[in-house]
């Protein structure tokens, strides 16, 4: 009786459907929920055709009713030529939300967007194909970028502050929603590109020039910029592999990647030092003092990570890369034997005393905060925030 009852409110003819779609409809709206038997009520002749139509599960199809639902005709016609040659499409379909899976189909059918070439790829193993002729549009996408699957209002914000190449990089990546809603997070966004297999944004938080890296792989990240395997990595306390890999190994080998750097300090001197970590020359030969962190805390890159004092001459107390703590940290702590580049000491002096080199702060982050970069670094001087985030690959 409550079956009959459902179906008597649908504006659509469900006695006009053939008996295989009726019975599909009948195991929806019988084991559907509120949201499944209100979006079967919205539909309309063609759409209740379509949707019974699917050879899908019926926990599939019910995903899928607001979608079929609420599109028009034109994207539930893409949607349906998606989902039937891919279940991983119609699976990934059915737990986006609406705006998601329209954006998704107006995407890729090029109303608003350009693609590169038909057939290309995308990064990591996923591919799409694009074939599009006036109205009609044929797609196969698995709709599992996480693009389709962040807040519209994060989705929105990107479409209108990237140009469709940059916006078209973050759609064919995986550094999931979080990421997404970082990136929108910064102020500025002057490029977003792919870089030796890795996700790379650039941008401006406040003051602070800011790069972002998302590693396509992640463990691949720490293996290739040290010495050690991820086994031995995860092996180890968090402050360990702050010390012995990411202070000692990867930023050093990050910095010298850089075109027309050098690292003119890298000494590392234990995990519980309160001292320089590397100091290095940028492409113009200008001194940048580097700290660096590793976390794997869900949190943006603040004030709050430098935190370590000195005490001076007078008595009193210099907190982490303030000038004063960076000028006695270089005065009692390196030698002119332990630079890497000879000769290079008076000069380095000179630009200490002078306050005349930059900030920089690299940081490793194995997690994936929803905020760029904590805008308070600016009360430190920070010129430069450098941070590769790996989304919990060490756990």
């Amino acid at each position: 009786m409550r079956l009959w009852r459902i179906q008597r409110n649908i504006d659509a003819d469900v006695d006009a459907l053939p008996e295989a779609k009726q019975a599909n409809l009948g195991d929806l709206l019988t084991r559907g929920n509120r949201d499944t038997r209100a979006a079967v009520k919205r539909m309309d002749q063609d759409a209740l055709d379509d949707l019974t139509g699917l050879n899908v599960d019926t926990d599939m199809r019910a995903g899928l009713a607001p979608k079929y639902a609420d599109l028009d005709a034109d994207q539930r016609r893409q949607l349906t030529d998606a989902i039937s040659r891919d279940e991983a499409a119609a699976r990934n379909a059915a737990l986006a939300d609406t705006d998601g899976v329209s954006d998704a189909l107006r995407y890729f059918c090029g109303r608003s967007r350009s693609l590169p070439s038909a057939g290309g790829s995308v990064g990591g193993n996923r591919y799409y194909t694009v074939q599009s002729s006036g109205d009609a549009c044929s797609i196969q996408t698995d709709f599992d970028s996480p693009m389709w699957r962040v807040d519209a209002d994060v989705r929105d914000s990107l479409d209108d502050r990237l140009d469709s190449s940059q916006f078209g990089t973050l759609v064919n990546n995986n550094i999931g929603t979080e990421g997404l809603e970082s990136i929108d997070d910064l102020d500025t966004i002057s490029s977003v590109k792919r870089a030796d297999g890795d996700i790379v944004i650039s941008g401006d938080k406040g003051d602070i020039d800011t790069e972002m890296t998302y590693p396509d792989d992640r463990a691949g990240f720490y293996t290739r910029n040290s010495d050690y395997t991820i086994e031995e990595i995860r092996d180890k306390r968090a402050s360990q592999v702050g010390a012995d890999v990411v202070e000692e190994d990867i930023a050093p080998n990050l910095i010298e990647q850089r075109e027309g750097w050098e690292v003119v300090y890298g000494k590392q001197k234990g995990g519980t030092d309160a001292g320089i970590d590397v100091i290095a020359k940028n492409a113009d030969g200008d001194y940048v003092i580097v700290e660096v962190k590793y976390t794997g805390q869900n949190k943006a890159v603040g004030k709050r990570s430098l935190k370590s004092t000195r005490t001076l001459d007078d008595g009193s107390t210099a907190t982490q890369m303030e000038d004063e703590w960076i000028s006695n940290a270089f005065k009692e702590e390196i030698e002119s034997d332990e630079l890497d580049v000879e000769g290079e000491y008076s000069e380095l002096e000179i630009a200490i005393e002078n306050k005349d080199y930059e900030k920089e702060l690299l940081s490793v982050q194995d997690s994936s905060p929803t905020k760029s970069v904590d805008s308070n670094l600016e009360t430190k001087g920070i010129d430069i925030v450098n941070v590769i985030r790996t989304g919990n690959i060490l756990k």
